[in-house]
């Protein structure tokens, strides 16, 4: 923010009710109260500068009033005119670099220490600009001083240990086990006890140097706000001296920034199971119609996430994963000899998962075939062509299709898909179809 001469710097100091006005200017924008106080910088005017200024201004305001009138000009000849128009030339220049020059000033708000003893206050402190360059805009001789080496006012790198070091006490506590990125950034833009950065893109870089020396760890949650931090099955992944892809957005609240003792924490808790996890152990054997020993199942799902496993989830996750494959469990590797799944499962639990091998009741007279399995939804017109079709062909006495559709996405599809859904799909018309939704559950 460039101010008039209403703020003048006199003796490389401003007056209490200039610096009053800034104050009030770096806490409120308007009538309302600004949050970002640490992303306001001001350029002020030098008081003998700008009467430098000034007094060059007159200079040329006096040559170019000789100019401008006529009769004047006509009287003086020839000789003299060449003289005021070369004075007119040199006093331009003067003004174009007085004026500039005389905006020598640049004011950043800052926290000192409270005159009672006990915290801090808002101020304003005064950095002296360099030399003027013909051709510079104000803003950027701001800029070229503020970032320039020992300032500490906008820095364009910042090194881990030195953030810690120096301004760790008002930017992440040690009492933070955890800090988000996107918290790290508004804490940096908003507490002028703080030094600006001048661009997002530091803090990034200074993350990344971070963990790849190893002073704390970052990690990647789930989109789920609602997933425990404290959950290693809550994030996307996690890194502590590792060199992470250049291209890593590293920006956001899901994005941590972890003490030590929080991810190892993290690497040495439990990772609950889910169907997910079992489907794709079971998926083979299912499709060629083979069983699987109850043991040699829970041997390869206690070994998933590198053993790190929550016992008390293989068995709901084995339970759930086993409906979706249309399995059961069976004492007999033969499929008949069914039995409940017991309530403890383990690596030593006898039996089998088998695909049920029980087929219709034969009926007293005629015949009734009965069609089981799993498909894609791409292989449901091949089906209805080369099975469906044919037996609904023979008129028989009763054709029942009994449905049970299983469909996953890897990310919520969206608002604009549960509308499409909703228009489309009439309960009214299928009165004995049911559908669950796990958004809704």
């Amino acid at each position: 923010m460039v101010l008039g001469t209403d703020y003048l710097v006199r003796q490389e100091k401003l007056g209490d009710k200039a610096k009053q006005d800034l104050l009030a200017m770096v806490e409120f924008r308007s009538a309302a109260a600004r949050i970002n106080l640490n992303s306001l910088v001001f350029c002020l005017a030098d008081e003998e500068g700008m009467r430098q200024a000034q007094d060059q201004a007159r200079e040329y305001l006096s040559w170019r009033k000789i100019q401008d009138d006529a009769g004047e000009w006509e009287r003086i000849g020839g000789a003299q005119q060449e003289i005021v128009k070369q004075k007119l030339t040199d006093s331009t220049g003067a003004v174009r670099k007085a004026i500039p020059s005389a905006f020598s000033w640049a004011g950043v708000p800052t926290a000192i220490p409270a005159t009672n003893g006990g915290g801090s206050k808002l101020d304003v402190s005064l950095t002296k600009l360099g030399i003027y360059i013909a051709g510079q805009t104000i803003v950027q001789r701001v800029w070229d001083r503020l970032t320039s080496k020992g300032t500490d006012q906008i820095l364009q790198e910042l090194g881990p240990e030195h953030m810690l070091e120096r301004y760790g006490r008002y930017l992440w506590p040690e009492t933070e086990l955890w800090v988000t990125e996107d918290q790290l950034w508004q804490r940096f833009c908003r507490q002028v006890a703080l030094p600006m950065l001048a661009s997002r893109g530091v803090l990034k870089e200074t993350l990344k140097a971070g963990q790849r020396l190893g002073i704390f760890a970052l990690g990647q949650r789930l989109a789920d706000e609602k997933a425990d931090r404290n959950q290693p099955d809550s994030y996307i992944g996690l890194f502590l001296k590792e060199e992470m892809p250049y291209n890593v957005p590293l920006q956001g609240q899901r994005w941590l920034v972890m003490r030590e003792e929080l991810y190892r924490r993290l690497l040495d808790s439990p990772v609950p199971v889910t169907a997910a996890d079992v489907r794709p152990l079971l998926e083979p054997y299912a499709e060629r119609g083979k069983p699987v020993e109850v043991g040699l199942l829970v041997d390869q799902v206690t070994g998933l996430h590198n053993g790190k496993v929550d016992p008390t989830s293989v068995r709901t996750a084995i339970a759930e994963a086993l409906k979706s494959q249309h399995m059961v469990y069976s004492l007999s590797i033969d499929g008949k000899s069914l039995a409940d799944l017991p309530v403890h499962i383990g690596e030593d639990t006898a039996g089998y998962f088998v695909l049920p091998t029980t087929g219709p009741e034969p009926p007293k007279q005629g015949r009734v075939i009965q069609v089981s399995g799993a498909i894609t939804i791409g292989q449901l017109p091949q089906l209805f062509n080369s099975l469906l079709k044919p037996l609904n062909s023979q008129n028989p006495a009763d054709f029942t299709i009994s449905i049970e559709a299983t469909v996953r996405y890897e990310k919520d599809p969206g608002s604009a898909f549960d509308a499409t859904l909703k228009d489309s799909f009439k309960q009214e018309q299928f009165p004995k179809i049911k559908m669950v939704d796990s958004k809704e559950i």
